[in-house]
């Protein structure tokens, strides 16, 4: 099968370092020199301890691939939109958040469009390093259904098949359950400065429960089944420092827009609001 992977961070190399062992794997990245470098080095998953060397490409370079998986920051999404709205083939858009489901629906319009929420722990040791530090799944959902989503579905399984993928008919429950997750991990984790599986440790533990409350009444979630799903995820995830705390010390944008913008777009909370607030701050000292 003909992949493409847009993105080289942690969940974009991971899936290339699984998926190339049995496809054809073009890895897109946003820069020239990051395309040359991963192509000398080849991408290393270092649990397995695997070196595997796809063709690296600069992203307008893209060209049409039977299936694309799109592993970018949310807010990137936009950026995309000369070099791929007319493009056709299976997309899965694997962002936190929900802000950019606006831009996909508006531009993607001639590609059969999918989301994907992934529980794997991944995190970037170097450039071309990616360790695989905890075992989840990848849930799949088609955007719209004005195609036959159901064989694209056993596609992607096939595609997939090392990150043990679940397909799904509705997008949107599993789009909630994602951002509930990341609304709760990311803004404690970057407010706190912690580690993921320090979030099951108090002080920090008291904190996920009123923030998982509020995040569930907004969405309208079973709290009680949310918190098991973030209670795994967390643990799947442990000894990872989530995206936003690593974007906030390395002084990159966050996704703080995409992921409590959202939630405050659809209802004010003053919890919500106060993280929203915090994180900004520190985004905006930088920026």
């Amino acid at each position: 099968m003909d992949v493409a992977i847009i993105g080289a961070g942690a969940i974009g190399l991971l899936c290339a370092s699984y998926i190339n062992q049995n496809h054809t794997v073009t890895l897109y990245t946003r820069s020239k020199e990051t395309a040359e470098a991963l192509a000398l080095s080849g991408i290393i998953n270092d649990t397995y301890h695997q070196r595997t060397y796809p063709p690296v490409l600069p992203i307008d370079a893209y060209k049409h691939h039977e299936v694309t998986l799109v592993a970018v920051k949310s807010y990137h999404i936009a950026s995309l939109v000369p070099v791929l709205k007319q493009q056709s083939g299976l997309f899965v858009f694997m962002q936190n958040g929900m802000s950019h489901l606006e831009v996909i629906q508006t531009h993607f319009i001639h590609s059969r469009n999918w989301v994907g929420a992934v529980t794997h722990g991944a995190k970037t040791l170097a450039t071309d390093t990616v360790s695989h530090t905890g075992i989840g799944q990848i849930t799949l959902a088609p955007l719209q259904k004005n195609f036959d989503w159901q064989a694209d579905g056993r596609k992607l399984r096939k595609c997939l098949s090392a990150l043990h993928p679940v397909v799904s008919e509705d997008a949107y429950p599993i789009l909630h359950i994602k951002l509930m997750i990341n609304a709760v991990i990311n803004p404690l984790t970057a407010y706190y400065e912690v580690t993921n599986g320090e979030l099951l440790t108090e002080p920090y533990h008291d904190s996920v429960k009123r923030l998982l409350t509020r995040v569930c009444h907004i969405l309208n979630l079973d709290k009680e089944a949310a918190y098991n799903t973030l209670k795994r995820v967390i643990q799947l995830t442990k000894s990872n420092r989530s995206s936003m705390l690593a974007d906030l010390l390395n002084q990159r944008p966050t996704e703080n827009e995409a992921i409590l913008g959202y939630l405050l777009s659809i209802q004010h909370d003053p919890l919500v609001a106060y993280y929203y607030q915090s994180i900004k701050k520190r985004e905006d000292d930088y920026t």
